[in-house]
Formats: C-alpha cells, structure tokens, sequence
C-alpha cells in the first residue's frame, strides 16, 4: 500500500513544478506510513473492533495521511501544499488498501473465506508479511528513482 501508493506520489510531484519537493522528501515515508499503518489497524482492529475489509481499507488510508501531513505541517511545509496534499494522500494510498484487504482478509484481520471472523487477527503473521514486502518495495522503488545508490 505505501510503495504503491508512493510511487503515485511521485508521479504527482513530477508532474508541475509547484508540486515539485525535493528527493529527500521520499527518505522515510514508507517506513513512517508503514508503521502509522500497522498502529492504525492495531487501533481499529482491537479497540475500535471493526471487522469489515472495506472500512478499514479506508480508514488505515485516511490514518496514514492524517498523521503524514501532520508531520509535513510540523515541518514547516506550505498549509496548501499540506491541505491539498492531505486529501491527495488519502486517495494515493486506498487502491492498494483496497486491494490488500479485498483480496488477503484471512492473514489482515483473520477472516476466513467463509466470512467467519476470529476473536483478533494474527498479529505476528501481519507484522511479518506486511515488512518484508515494505522492504522489498522501498529497495524496487528508491533504486529505479535514484535516491539510494547501490
């Protein structure tokens, strides 16, 4: 979800100069929005109790831009470029929510084909599935654009 969403992010940032950012701006995001990911399914999972693939795969989305461009406002970035940004996340990032919790709700939050949903999901599968595809992205994708040389 965040290489993915990512990746469009940095389609959009190339394509007009006013939403130029600079490379380092990349440095960081995937593994911030991974985690802020991980605690919003934690929170909606297990406090919140939601067990619908649907609503969380708009509310991890809408978590993860929420607190990005809280720490792009703290940053000192322009309240435009923050607001319009905020939405523009939000939507970058839920074609690959979508996805992922439409097609792996067994491993996400454990519900089963049949649609019967376990007490909690399985914590450390997630957690281990949900890194190391992370990592394998982020290497794909900050190779080809050319912000880590190997």
């Amino acid at each position: 979800m965040m290489a993915s969403g990512t990746f469009i992010d940095w389609v959009v940032h190339s394509s007009h100069a006013r939403l130029y950012v600079e490379p380092e701006y990349y440095l960081g995001k995937m593994e911030y929005g991974v985690l802020w990911g991980l605690f919003a399914l934690w929170v909606l999972t297990s406090i919140v109790k939601v067990r619908s693939p649907r609503v969380l795969a708009m509310g991890i989305p809408a978590f993860i831009a929420l607190f990005l461009q809280t720490k792009y406002f703290y940053q000192g970035r322009d309240n435009f470029f923050v607001f319009l940004f905020l939405f523009l996340h939000f939507f970058m990032f839920l074609p690959g929510a979508y996805w992922i919790f439409k097609k792996y709700p067994h491993v996400l939050i454990g519900q089963h084909q049949d649609g019967v949903v376990p007490e909690e999901p399985r914590w450390g599968r997630l957690v281990a599935v949900v890194v190391f595809m992370e990592i394998l992205f982020y290497l794909y994708f900050t190779y080809y654009v050319g912000l880590v040389r190997f």
